[in-house]
This record gives structure tokens, C-alpha cells and sequence, in this order.
């Protein structure tokens, strides 16, 4: 289903990288992220040593039991490979969830923020946070923990200890109620009865009986007053102190989250589930977390074109799914022209594209879709220009662990399979020139986009990033034939070109031109 907009006011309007959305009061701008390029990696299937993966280490889980894991990654693993990861020119890595569990691979019941003893300790995650952020590579986690918010209750707030503790701490209050509501009961119970006693013993003519009758009743009537009074007022009490504690509870239990991973183990951004995280408690979360530390990302499985993302005022940035559905046609399956391609990308059918509420995590792979160099047919130079796609248009670049390594299939077993180590393969000289080319140009990170030429019937595409000191202009054929492309070479400096041969442009070929720039170029 392609994504329609409708022409509006907004689509007049430019794509910036940088968003700066209605929440500057609650978080100040992110200092980082636009030059971010994420690296996505599965602990246990990435490394358990320097470029390899040993099987034959035993694991043990938190109760001496030895464990049976399928792959034998480890935190250990990531450490001693970021070299690695510097060599590709990563400067973020975000981490598959790694907290111990009920059952192996299985994210739905962490226990408390322990890390699951098959991947490591505490200290081995402290360590590589450390050295990452020695090396200036910033530390995501996927927020597996934060599934607990809401759902932990300490027996330190149980229903027992919340009975006891009014017991113990509002029998003051509760004394002054009874004692408040005696009085009350008292005048009422004395009318009443005085009314019904005379009447009765009235009747019956017995007048020496109506002061003992009148007596007797006042005093059990006030009794039952009493008793009955306490009873709701101690459930009345206890039922709101149970909801006030356990809410501290919660809140407490929150902090003590925000403590454990922000300020002990310092990462620096968190990957949450967009579905399970809404509402007040995760808005207070992430006040939480922001005041903390500030420049803190909170990242969320969505996509800005879908509705339900919009009312949601807690989350910095937005895991783009539509980017991939949209490259997938348009690189790997040549199923939609530039046209349709630029006005899905762009969400609009101008040449100018629209601002975003949030900032767009784009990505390629990610682990619940087959690899998009199977879905390329295997094809190299389709999957490269899908990359440099990736690497030059609006968002942040999000890439899957082995990516550069050629690591391919649809299912998971495929599609996640341990880590590959080739330095020498083709494609990963293509990912580390093009995050190179990405941190070299300004534009790239931080620039506006427009689109110069994007024709139905045509897989010939030509945008441009631009800031007020430089123009980048991309150039991109994703059909399987030869086009002719007319490009304007004065005062542009060729960056990078593919294919590129007597004003033709071979399949799949691309051209980056720069342009130093005096000012914004003219609308």
C-alpha cells in the first residue's frame, strides 16, 4: 500500500534533519544524534573473543545451572571487537535486549535489570561502556527493562505491609475520625431514638420503662455507630494509602531504573517498544531520564506517517519502518519510479518535502525482516546505492550487525546468524567510504533536502542537502539501464561517482558533486 498525502499548507514546506518539535520544555535538543551512525548488534551472536565466536566455553546461568544457548556471543565479545567497529567508522552501537530471562531469546519476563549471565556480568557491561565512551562511540540499549515499569511491585509495598503501615501510622487519623464521627452519631442516635423509644413505650403505656428503654437504645445504637464507622474508615484509609504507595512504589522503582543504567552504567540512549510504553507513567519516565541527562535519546519502534505516533510526547526519535518498505521498492524491486519513490520518501508531492515531528532512525535490515541483500536478489551494486541512499538522505542511519558483511537470508536463522569477519570484502569498503563521505560533509548530518529530479517512468533520481556553507547534489540511476544525465559542473567539486562515463550513467551508478556556498540556495 503506498503511502498518499494530500497537498497542504505543510508540504511547502522543507525536510530538516535536525527536528525541533513542540517539547522544549520538556528536553533540550539532542547535541549528538545528527552525527550519529548506529550500529544494531545481537550480543550472542556477534563475538565471544577478537573476531570469532568460541562454542566451546561453557555458560552457566544466575543459579550454577549450566545453560544451553544457541550462539555463544558475549558482552566480553563486543569489547574486544571495537576496533572493528571504529575501523567501519560506527560512533554508536545499540544493543539487542541482554537482561536475564525465563527462557532463552525470550524478551517477555526480565527479571529486575540483571544481565543475563550467558552474555556476562554487570562489570563486563560496565567496562564496555567505558571503553566506548573512551573511543567516543555512544551506548544505546534496547529497553527490555523498562517493560518492569508498571508492572513491579516490591513486597515492600504490598497489600499486607500497606495494611500494616496504616495500622501503625494512621491510627492517629483514624482515632480523630471515630472520635469525630461519635459525636456526630451521638446527637443523630440520641433524636432518633428518643423520637422512636417515646412513641413506643407510649403505646404500650408503660412509662416507667421509656427512660431505660431510651437509655439502652441510645447506648447500643452509638456502639453500632462506632464499630460500623472504624470498619469504613480503616478500609476508606487503607485503600488510599495502597494506591498512594504502590504508586511510590512504582515511582521509586522508576528512579532507581534511571539510576542503574543513567548514572551507574551512563548509557546513552534507550530503544523502547512504542506499544508498550504510553501514558503518564512513561511520560514521567522520560522526565526522569531527561533531567538526568539531558542530551539522553529515547528512540521508538514507529513510523512517523502512522497516526498513532503523533499524540505520543515522551520519545526523541522514530525507528522509520516506511523507509524501508519504500526502498525495498524502489531499489531492490523496481516496482515504483523516482516520482512515486521521491513522493513517499518526501511524504508529498511537491518537489519539497515536509518537516517531521520527530527525528527518522532510517534502516535497510533490522531483525524481524529477511536481509536487504536478499531482497537486492544478491545483487552488489543494487544494495550499494541502496546504502549510499541511506548514508546521504534525511535521518539518522541505522545498520544491522553484518550488513558490511555480505550476511544475507530471509529466515531468522539466516537473517541472524553470527557475525562474519572479512575486512577485505567489497561491501564493507563500500559501508566505511560512505559513513566516511557522511562525516566529512556537514550537509549530510545536519542539511535541509530537496528534490531536483525525481519523473515519473524514470528510476533516475537527483536531490541535494544543503546548509548555508555547501550544497551536496546526489545523483542516482536505481534502473537496470543506461540514462543520460546533464549535470552542471561549474564551481562543483566531484566527491564520489560510480559509473559515470561521457555524461552517461551506467545501472545503478551514482555521482556526488559539492558546491561551496555564500548563502542558502534561492527557493
Amino acid at each position: 500500500m503506498e503511502h498518499e498525502t494530500s497537498k497542504d499548507e505543510n508540504s511547502q514546506l522543507e525536510f530538516e534533519e535536525v527536528k525541533t518539535d513542540n517539547r522544549d520544555e520538556k528536553a533540550p535538543a539532542l547535541t549528538w544524534i545528527n552525527d550519529a551512525v548506529i550500529y544494531y548488534i545481537l550480543p550472542d551472536r556477534f563475538a565471544s573473543s577478537w573476531k570469532e565466536i568460541n562454542y566451546t566455553i561453557e555458560k552457566f546461568d544466575e543459579y550454577g545451572n549450566k545453560t544451553q544457548g544457541i550462539y555463544a556471543g558475549t558482552i566480553q565479545g563486543i569489547t574486544d571487537n571495537i576496533d572493528y567497529i571504529l575501523k567501519l567508522g560506527i560512533n554508536c552501537i545499540c544493543l539487542n535486549p541482554f537482561l536475564a530471562m525465563d527462557a532463552y531469546d525470550d524478551n517477555s519476563d526480565p527479571k529486575d535489570n540483571n544481565i543475563n549471565p550467558t552474555l556476562g556480568s554487570g562489570r563486563d557491561f560496565e567496562f564496555m561502556v567505558g571503553l566506548c565512551h573512551n573511543c567516543n562511540i555512544k551506548v544505546i540499549v534496547e529497553g527490555l527493562y523498562h517493560y518492569c515499569l508498571g508492572k513491579k511491585e516490591s513486597s515492600e509495598y504490598t497489600d499486607e505491609k500497606v495494611e500494616e503501615g496504616i495500622e501503625n501510622n494512621k491510627v492517629e487519623d483514624i482515632e480523630n475520625n471515630i472520635v469525630e464521627n461519635k459525636e456526630n452519631k451521638t446527637v443523630e442516635g440520641i433524636k432518633n431514638n428518643l423520637v422512636e423509644g417515646i412513641k413506643n413505650n407510649l403505646v404500650e403505656g408503660i412509662e416507667n420503662k421509656i427512660v431505660e428503654d431510651i437509655e439502652n437504645d441510645i447506648v447500643e445504637d452509638i456502639e453500632n455507630n462506632i464499630e460500623e464507622n472504624k470498619e469504613n474508615n480503616i478500609k476508606f484509609n487503607i485503600q488510599k494509602n495502597n494506591e498512594k504507595n504502590k504508586k511510590f512504589g512504582i515511582e521509586k522503582y522508576d528512579i532507581q531504573v534511571c539510576k542503574n543504567w543513567l548514572d551507574y552504567y551512563k548509557v546513552d540512549g534507550l530503544f523502547i517498544d512504542i506499544n508498550e510504553h504510553k501514558g503518564e507513567q512513561s511520560d514521567t519516565f522520560y522526565r526522569l531520564v531527561k533531567k538526568m541527562i539531558p542530551d539522553f535519546l529515547i528512540i521508538a519502534y514507529g513510523d512517523e506517517r502512522e497516526n498513532n505516533v503523533h499524540s505520543i510526547d515522551y520519545i526523541d526519535a522514530l525507528l522509520n519502518r516506511g523507509f524501508y518498505n519504500d526502498c525495498k521498492k524502489f531499489f531492490a524491486l523496481n516496482s515504483i519510479d523516482s516520482y512515486k519513490f521521491n513522493k513517499n520518501v518526501t511524504h508529498s508531492e511537491t518537489q519539497d518535502s515536509t518537516n517531521t515531528s520527530y527525528i527518522q532512525i532510517n534502516y535497510l535490515d533490522n531483525i524481524r525482516t529477511p536481509r536487504f541483500l536478499t531482497e537486492c536478489k544478491n545483487e552488489l551494486s543494487r544494495y550499494m546505492l541502496s546504502v549510499l541512499y541511506l548514508m546521504t538522505t534525511v535521518g539518522i542511519p541505522f545498520i544491522l550487525y553484518g550488513d558490511e558483511q555480505l550476511l544475507a537470508g530471509v529466515g531468522e536463522v539466516e537473517r541472524l546468524s553470527t557475525m562474519q569477519w572479512d575486512e577485505e570484502n567489497e561491501l564493507f569498503a563500500f559501508f566505511k567510504a560512505t559513513i566516511f563521505v557522511r562525516k566529512q560533509l556537514k550537509a549530510l548530518r545536519s542539511g535541509k533536502y530537496r528534490t531536483v529530479l525525481a519523473e515519473q517512468g524514470s528510476m533516475l533520481m537527483i536531490y541535494e542537502r544543503y546548509t548555508e556553507e555547501e550544497n551536496i547534489t546526489i545523483v542516482m540511476n536505481a534502473g537496470g539501464s543506461e540514462v543520460a544525465v546533464d549535470l552542471n559542473m561549474e564551481n562543483r567539486m566531484l566527491i564520489w561517482q560510480y559509473g559515470l562515463e561521457n555524461s552517461r550513467l551506467s545501472p545503478y551508478g551514482f555521482v556526488i558533486l559539492r558546491q561551496k556556498l555564500t548563502e542558502s540556495p534561492v527557493q
